[in-house]
């Protein structure tokens, strides 16, 4: 999420109401709005996704994130 953040200067998920905002996270796939991501590379919004992985079985580890191009190549 902070990766996230920086990149784009906005949250993934956002709502005023806490359970809201806990059902949003649980079951909405984050979205790459074109106003904040346009300028951003698909490497790092691959990178993000990866990180962002609801399933810890298919969520990137470190050591595939510190290899990840998005890094390497930046």
């Amino acid at each position: 999420i902070l990766c996230y953040a920086l990149l784009c200067g906005a949250l993934p998920f956002s709502s005023s109401d806490d359970g809201h905002l806990i059902d949003i996270i649980l079951k909405d796939q984050v979205v790459y709005k074109d106003q904040y991501w346009s300028h951003i590379s698909m490497n790092a919004q691959e990178f993000v996704t990866a990180l962002l992985q609801k399933d810890r079985h298919k969520r990137m580890t470190l050591l595939q994130a510190l290899k990840h191009p998005w890094l390497i190549d930046s």
